[in-house]
């Protein structure tokens, strides 16, 4: 199939492949959705497989041949929705032998050894940044110590890393067997120019280049060309053939890397709704029932009860504390509804105008899903089905390797012998510039009715 006939579309509030003009969608290998919140993701997929002159789609509905063997965004999208969307650890034991037959700790024994430290300078200065002996974690040395800790060292950003960070470095160990360069790129800034140099000294490389030189030689040979004659070039010409196949290699690595860097940076940019300030239509909490940064410590009053304090008021239990927290997200839902809408964002910590992003992962919830499931039901009881449904969209992006929880609000104004959004069928919210503040009942709340139906 050509690729100029694959079409983004929306699906599920997020953006998705369609294969032609057609309800049929682009899958992963794994038989995922190729779908993702973020726009871009799928605008460079498609860009980069349009530069295909075909395409294979299998019976699975996802991409086959060519474009699947790259490291392009079709996989390493991909390979993030198949193998990391969701928790999954990395442990030493688990990449102890890709260390063991990495390039980085194979240091040819002979002179070529002066070539490869030179050329492999910016990976040293990477270890030596982090405390780590380049020479103790060669494969003869017979004390793992360092070796060890360089193994906790890799698995440690792996673990604490985005999503897209996983993808990047599993396909790269995948393609060039480095777990080293792999790590140094994806998480210490080692720049594409210099991953690629320092591969230029490795066994790999070499023998690939090697292999690439002698498929151009025989494309050399005349038709008439005996099989069993040997078959040879001059010096010049071999030399010719051999920089012309290390430069399209050469080009090649900056061409995977610099992909692999646009994946990372678009994928972790933070979306629109992390750059806000509070105000009018937008606000943030750290969670939806969990005190920010830790539980208050029990305290005892003088009758020798126990109590907590947050926010100045005194509660009998932890479980009051957090009925209390979530209440105040779903204050907000309902002065977003009455006023003109506006967006939750649940996860991060905003003081000062400083914003931390802290997850939504201290609620302690299974699954994004999971998560997601809760906020509707919580909303659908205590404001209303309706507006569960139709006034408002729930969305959970990975921004800084952590959950965070986009709630989005329609405005709604009420018509007929309708009233306002209310929070358990009493209380009614509005808001007041970054604020949320209660409508009164009696003349207060019937002069806010008039006024909101007056905005039909």
């Amino acid at each position: 199939m050509d690729p100029i006939y694959l079409y983004q579309i929306e699906h599920e509030n997020n953006f998705a492949i369609s294969i032609g003009k057609s309800d049929v969608l682009l899958k992963t290998p794994g038989g995922n959705i190729f779908s993702s919140f973020n726009e871009e993701i799928i605008e460079n997929t498609i860009y980069e497989l349009q530069r295909y002159d075909r395409i294979e789609i299998d019976e699975n509905d996802s991409i086959t041949g060519e474009p699947l063997g790259d490291i392009r965004f079709y996989s390493l999208f991909s390979t993030e929705l198949d193998f990391w969307s969701e928790e999954r650890l990395l442990e030493a034991k688990q990449i102890e032998d890709a260390l063991s037959s990495d390039p980085i700790t194979n240091i040819s024994p002979g002179p070529e050894a002066v070539d490869q430290y030179h050329q492999w300078r910016s990976i040293l200065k990477i270890l030596e940044d982090q405390n780590i002996n380049f020479s103790a974690i060669q494969y003869y040395v017979k004390d793992k110590k360092e070796i060890q800790k360089i193994l906790n060292k890799i698995c440690e950003d792996f673990n604490s890393g985005s999503n897209a960070h996983k993808s990047v470095f599993i396909n790269l160990l995948n393609m060039y067997e480095s777990l080293i360069a792999s790590w140094a790129f994806t998480y210490q800034g080692q720049s594409a120019s210099a991953f690629a140099t320092a591969f230029t000294q490795t066994g790999i490389f070499q023998m690939v280049l090697q292999e690439l030189v002698n498929d151009e030689i025989e494309n050399l040979k005349p038709e008439d060309y005996e099989d069993d004659e040997l078959f040879e070039v001059d010096e010049k010409d071999y030399d010719r053939i051999s920089n012309q196949k290390k430069k399209e290699f050469f080009e090649e690595f900056l061409t995977v890397l610099d992909s692999c860097q646009k994946f990372i940076d678009i994928s972790v940019k933070p979306p629109l709704e992390l750059t806000l300030e509070e105000s009018l239509t937008h606000e943030y909490k750290s969670s939806f029932r969990m005190p920010y940064p830790e539980n208050p410590k029990p305290l005892v009053d003088d009758n020798d009860q126990t109590y907590y304090n947050l926010d100045t008021k005194k509660f009998k239990s932890l479980k009051e504390v957090y009925k209390y927290i979530e209440r105040q997200s779903l204050k907000t839902i309902v002065g977003f509804l009455n006023t003109k809408g506006g967006t939750l964002v649940i996860g991060v910590n905003e003081k000062d105008n400083i914003k931390k992003v802290v997850g939504i992962e201290r609620d302690n919830y299974k699954s994004s899903e999971q998560y997601e499931r809760h906020l509707i039901q919580q909303i659908s009881n205590r404001i209303g089905t309706k507006f569960a449904s139709d006034f408002i969209s729930i969305k959970t992006n990975i921004v800084q390797g952590n959950s965070v929880c986009i709630i989005d609000c329609e405005p709604y104004i009420p018509s007929g012998t309708q009233i306002p959004a209310l929070l358990d069928d009493e209380k009614c919210y509005r808001r007041t510039g970054p604020r949320t503040d209660e409508v009164k009942q009696g003349r207060p709340f019937a002069k806010f009715v008039a006024e909101r139906k007056g905005d039909n």
